[in-house]
């Protein structure tokens, strides 16, 4: 039996030396160097799970032989302990909206779930009966998009006259109330609430069509500053995992790197030849969670930040996609360098959505060619391409394991795909809708996937 020469390097830790070399037989399998590691890092009695690289490649199966005089070098992930099952059965319809349901989202503790609509209302549902908590009234032409604050009391909703509003939910839900309005020349395009990581505010952001973006103060009531620089309308807002800064994508190809305590970008990532529909950062997932943990152990802001700072250290710094009409997507570091490090290339179309995964690894991207990618999150490699839309899929939502994709069509139905190695399929097709599905979530829980129509209804795809 031949024998190859391996080091092991934990990846989660920046600059980590290298183990000592263990020769181990050719027909080793990811199984056993589980165990070796878990034996390396004095963790047999609770084995941890972990997925392994090399040059860039994940090992699904056997460690490539480079041959018994070279050392093949072998960096290691832990996995997520959490497992999500697999969603396969609409069990709610939810009816309320007279119009189209353009967007929904879970709150942090996955208890209730907001959408907006074209019936000029936004809607706040109870997830444990799947009922309408309240309707709140105050937008005069279709909501576009919300979002919700980490204390689940408060949310904030942009409207096609570009107008916003900040909306107080009682204590018990069952009720709310208009705090606070705001006015763009256009319609709102995206709107984020600072991160709980950063410590309790009510501070968050919102981009327009009238090319310019928005931060506001909740508690006071008050426009903290207008964001200039870009000369067509604004498609997206992220706040970076560092604190105080923001990065907006734009019609007019560029994307904008803002210090919030500036007016004028900070920097501008330039590459795409085409406006830019989507962005979205490595750190995107670990900042919606921000305190809440599905298994109760790290909780609060100190858990937060740990999972924050893990995210980071994990890549060398904050990872940054974007996706454009060009049929592109680009890979920055955007705090590193203002040159993209990846172009991604596949899709025939135009690109509509990306998405990292959770835990970072993964890119996910849609487009109007009906296909679904996903890539390395580090080399910008393509990892998979999902086909079996026979429309232009508008969206997906990640699993919070990182082990499955759920994708909204405008082809009416949901599909669930699963992105485990060496198991990259469809798992399940979920009809039910009776038109476009436009907006899709997964729950912080994991238990839960909340679609919005075009029919007028959301439904709650569970196990």
């Amino acid at each position: 039996m031949e024998r190859i020469q391996i080091r092991l390097i934990n990846g989660e830790i920046p600059n980590s030396e290298p183990s000592q070399v263990f020769e181990i037989p050719e027909e080793t399998n990811t199984k056993e160097l589980n165990a070796l590691v878990n034996k390396l890092n004095k963790t047999e009695e609770e084995p941890f799970p972990y997925s392994f690289y090399t040059d860039g490649i994940q090992i699904t199966d056997n460690i490539p032989n480079k041959g018994s005089e070279q050392v093949v070098t072998i960096t290691y992930y832990p996995q997520a302990v959490f497992r999500c099952r697999p969603i396969s059965r609409s069990t709610h319809t939810m009816t309320g909206h007279s119009n189209s349901i353009l967007s929904c989202k879970f709150s942090q503790d996955s208890s209730k779930l907001g959408s907006c609509s074209g019936d000029h209302t936004v809607r706040v549902w109870d997830l444990n009966t799947c009922t309408p908590i309240c309707t709140l009234k105050g937008h005069g032409d279709w909501v576009l998009n919300l979002d919700w604050h980490y204390g689940n009391k408060l949310i904030a909703s942009g409207d096609k006259l570009g107008k916003v509003i900040v909306w107080e939910l009682n204590e018990n839900g069952t009720n709310g109330k208009q705090l606070w309005s705001y006015c763009h020349k256009n319609f709102i395009s995206d709107i984020q609430w600072k991160p709980e990581v950063f410590g309790d505010s009510a501070i968050f952001a919102s981009s327009s069509r009238d090319m310019s973006s928005k931060i506001y103060d909740a508690r006071r009531g008050e426009v903290i500053r207008t964001l200039g620089g870009h000369t067509q309308g604004v498609t997206s807002i992220r706040w970076s995992g560092n604190e105080n800064i923001l990065y907006t994508s734009s019609r007019d190809r560029l994307i904008n790197i803002y210090d919030m305590r500036q007016a004028n970008p900070i920097h501008v990532l330039k590459g795409h030849s085409h406006w830019i529909n989507s962005i979205s950062t490595s750190t995107e997932y670990v900042l919606r969670q921000g305190g809440y943990d599905p298994l109760e152990k790290d909780k609060g802001i100190d858990g937060a930040k740990k999972r924050l700072n893990k995210i980071i250290g994990c890549g060398g710094g904050e990872r940054l996609v974007s996706a454009s009409d060009d049929g592109t997507l680009y890979m920055w570091m955007p705090l590193q360098s203002q040159k993209p490090i990846h172009r991604l290339v596949g899709h025939s179309s135009q690109v509509m959505s990306c998405k990292f995964s959770p835990d970072s690894r993964i890119i996910a991207s849609t487009g109007c060619d009906k296909n679904m990618r996903i890539w390395d999150g580090f080399t910008g490699s393509c990892l998979h391409t999902y086909r079996g839309h026979v429309q232009t899929i508008y969206g997906c939502a990640w699993s919070p394991d990182s082990r499955m994709l759920v994708s909204a069509s405008k082809d009416s139905t949901v599909k669930l795909w699963n992105v485990v190695p060496g198991c990259r399929k469809l798992m399940t097709n979920l009809p039910g809708h009776l038109d476009e599905v436009f907006s899709i979530d997964w729950s912080l829980d994991g238990s839960s996937v909340a679609t919005a129509s075009y029919d007028h209804t959301i439904k709650i795809w569970r196990y």
